[in-house]
């Protein structure tokens, strides 16, 4: 389980994000210390410490009485050297991150596209218009208001927060662009710029959503190639404080309890186990995540307290499966359904991608699984897992991390069906193993996809419609607490 982190540092390269990209400016001030604590969720000690820290750097002044005021102004001849050694310290983890892109968004924009309306549509040519491509953090901006008016037609909260933080982590190219003047464009007429979009809105507006993708696709892996092409040929390895992207959800860093919960899920759905098996010992777990005692025994608390797990004084921790209609549980559930829609529309990508980095061992090793678990719970989890592992990507590995901390709440939807549909999810693949294998054993990663895509897209069909009749058994109190 990859280390997040600390709480204070997240806070400071939040703020010196905003700083460096011109959100906040010189003679800004900051909001007070109770203020932001309450925005991170963070105690006085931490705001103080990330605050102190930012001092340090020479970003904010800080005096008893009054707000932190920032006094950092990247076009400042002085304060070039520093923004310079935070572009130094980002470019390994923006380039990953304009790779990442690739692989993750393309399915998810062409589905946001395919909701789109014909007032939206006019929207986006008319803001096409009005582009100036001669201002490159102008330009930068233009690119985002584009994708995110898309994604909003998603109505999924999860890609939308997802594509803010990735926006605020490259942001810093496009300001890095206008100091230098070495733009990803800079050999583009405005006139081309322009045409790649408004070819992109035709093939849209006509719903033809498979040029759709293929041009998006394209211009995404064009942006990762120009970037690395400029600032990644002989680039010396990447420094000791080098910052890759980290997604965090409900704007701060996920508890490690919870995550090692979520992950007793996972591992435990992975594994096939069912209702009155019991989970590793708390010394066991403790080894396994080297925590401390305390640390365990509230992440086995979440559990119980979801009705998936009983302690017994003695004996140990046993899943259980007990039904829970509370509102948080419901809510969970949402969140589960937004993450297996990101995987829905991304999994075709991630086989592609990761067949191109994977070695043999690693071939055999699937074949191995899929011979294994032929009739097996948790074939779609391992696979899945194996996939990604694959990538090497650290700004994929951080995201399917934190999905997969929502992906688990997935095991808490089974426990309200029948014991005849519990196992559905992983049926849907066992048709298909002889495919699988074939794909595995030719490099076939169209077909792959397309049968990992075709479980996906099932198990969120299903886990939508069981949702729904979950809410309608509840009273209408409950309801708007959930939605």
């Amino acid at each position: 389980m990859k280390k997040e982190i600390p709480l204070y540092l997240f806070i400071c390269r939040k703020i010196e994000d905003d700083i460096y990209n011109g959100k906040l400016k010189l003679g800004d001030a900051l909001p007070s210390e109770p203020k932001i604590s309450k925005q991170m969720g963070a105690s006085r000690n931490s705001v103080r410490k990330a605050l102190r820290l930012l001092q340090d750097n020479n970003l904010i002044f800080c005096s008893h009485g009054k707000n932190a005021q920032v006094i950092f102004d990247s076009r400042l001849p002085e304060h070039r050297e520093a923004y310079e050694k935070r572009f130094e310290n980002r470019r390994h983890g923006i380039s990953d991150t304009y790779r990442m892109l690739s692989i993750l968004l393309p399915s998810t924009i062409t589905y946001g596209a395919s909701k789109c309306s014909r007032e939206d549509f006019m929207t986006l040519y008319e803001m096409t218009d009005n582009l100036d491509s001669s201002n490159p953090i102008e330009m930068f901006a233009f690119h985002c208001r584009f994708i995110r008016n898309i994604l909003r037609r998603t109505e999924n909260p999860f890609v939308i927060e997802l594509f803010e933080q990735i926006c605020d982590f490259v942001r810093i190219d496009s300001i890095h662009s206008n100091i230098t003047g070495h733009t990803l464009h800079e050999d583009l007429s405005e006139e081309a710029i322009k045409g790649w979009y408004k070819e992109l809105l035709d093939h849209a507006a006509k719903q033809n959503f498979k040029h759709f993708h293929h041009l998006l696709l394209q211009g995404l892996n064009e942006i990762s190639q120009r970037f690395d092409a400029a600032y990644m040929v002989n680039a010396p390895a990447a420094p000791s404080e080098a910052e890759s992207f980290n997604w965090f959800i409900d704007n701060a860093p996920t508890p490690l309890y919870l995550r090692i919960a979520s992950d007793i899920m996972w591992e435990s759905e992975k594994s096939g186990n069912v209702a009155g098996d019991f989970l590793p010992s708390e010394s066991e777990l403790r080894r396994v995540y080297g925590v401390s005692p305390v640390t365990v025994r509230k992440a086995l608390s979440i559990l119980n307290s979801l009705g998936l797990t009983r302690t017994f004084n003695g004996k140990g921790t046993q899943i259980v499966f007990e039904r829970s209609h509370s509102p948080e549980v419901l809510g969970q559930l949402d969140e589960y359904l937004s993450s297996l829609q990101i995987l829905r529309y991304s999994c075709k990508a991630i086989a592609f991608d990761a067949f191109k980095s994977m070695s043999e061992t690693d071939k055999k090793h699937i074949l191995e699984l899929l011979e294994s678990k032929r009739y097996s719970r948790g074939i779609t989890t391992a696979l899945t897992d194996i996939l990604i592992s694959s990538i090497q990507s650290p700004a994929m590995q951080n995201i399917y991390e934190h999905l997969k901390i929502k992906l688990a709440y997935g095991v808490i939807l089974k426990t309200f069906v029948s014991n005849d549909d519990y196992d559905r999810v992983d049926r849907l693949l066992y048709g298909d193993m002889d495919k699988l294998t074939k794909a595995v054993t030719n490099n076939d990663t169209a077909l792959l996809g397309k049968i990992i895509e075709n479980t996906y897209r099932q198990t969120y069909e299903y886990s939508e419609q069981k949702l729904k009749l979950l809410y309608s058994d509840q009273t209408e109190e409950i309801k708007e607490k959930t939605l």
